[in-house]
């Protein structure tokens, strides 16, 4: 009798309490199946996994993002002893996004976020370009910032367990330094939500292509 109120516990104990309880149920199952044998020690190590695996399915994330920044000039700022090069208005971002769950996952919407806005000026200097792919473009002046397909293919975009799709963002700013990170909209099964991607844990930066210094 004890043993079976022992092994009943450990179930309630993983229906209740399911964050907390995989992190120590270990010891409590041992002892249950001490008391009971092999046979139900097999039933409570799969009750285990399963709930382990559907823990995982339902906090696990839909999929995997890969950024560059392509095609790029830059614009130089100068002050004091800093210089900086900041990617000059109309370079790409390409996204390359890749399915991460056993179900499809639904990508829905994309949409970008400013961070911040600084006025400045600098000189331009002009890098080897690229042909970039599928293209969309981020408008980062409209309020608020949008993107829109530059062409016949547009959201909602589906990818499978490791298949991806690639996205190739042309970023335009009439002036100013802007901070800005990309925001990913998915949809899988019950399951939705936005996904935040940057560069690295750092924000994208887009500098005015044509707010010069006067004579450069």
């Amino acid at each position: 009798m004890v043993a079976i109120a022992g092994l009943g516990g450990v179930i309630v104990l993983l229906l209740a309490v399911p964050d907390k309880a995989l992190a120590w149920t270990g010891a409590a199952v041992a002892a249950a199946a001490a008391a009971l044998g092999q046979r139900s020690w097999d039933f409570v190590g799969a009750a285990v996994r399963g709930h382990q695996e559907e823990h995982e399915l339902e906090t696990a994330e839909p999929f995997a993002t890969d950024v560059r920044v392509r095609n790029v000039d830059y614009i130089t700022f100068s002050e004091s002893d800093r210089i900086e090069e900041v990617p000059a208005s109309g370079h790409t971002v390409q996204l390359v996004v890749t399915g991460a769950l056993a179900t499809p996952v639904l990508l829905t919407d994309l949409r970008v976020e400013v961070i911040a806005r600084s006025e400045r000026s600098g000189a331009l200097n002009r890098h080897a370009g690229e042909v970039p792919r599928r293209r969309f473009e981020v408008l980062l002046d409209a309020l608020p910032p949008s993107v829109r397909a530059l062409g016949d293919s547009d959201f909602p975009y589906e990818v499978k367990l490791h298949e991806s799709e690639a996205f190739d963002l042309k970023v335009t700013t009439e002036s100013g330094d802007v901070w800005w990170v990309i925001w990913l909209s998915w949809r899988s099964g019950k399951r939705s939500g936005s996904v935040k991607v940057d560069l690295g844990g750092q924000a994208f930066r887009t500098a005015g292509r044509y707010a010069q210094r006067p004579g450069r």
